[in-house]
């Protein structure tokens, strides 16, 4: 797993399926938790004025969603 900051203006399409580890709300939507980066999330995404918290999983590591099912 690799934890990441990513600054808003280095958000790039390699972002893409990373999980967001905390809530992250901007510009009227909230990013949950948990929820893989989108293409189109990119636009709002790098609208914000913080850093974008997520993580790259490795092919061992297991998702939360499906480890707490």
């Amino acid at each position: 797993m690799e934890p990441l900051a990513i600054h808003p203006d280095q958000l790039t399409t390699d972002h893409i399926g990373l999980l967001i580890t905390r809530d992250h709300a901007i510009a009227g939507t909230t990013f949950r938790k948990g929820h893989a980066i989108e293409q189109a999330d990119l636009a709002t995404l790098a609208q914000s004025t913080r850093p974008i918290h997520a993580v790259r999983l490795d092919d061992s590591d297991i998702p939360e969603a499906v480890a707490v099912t």
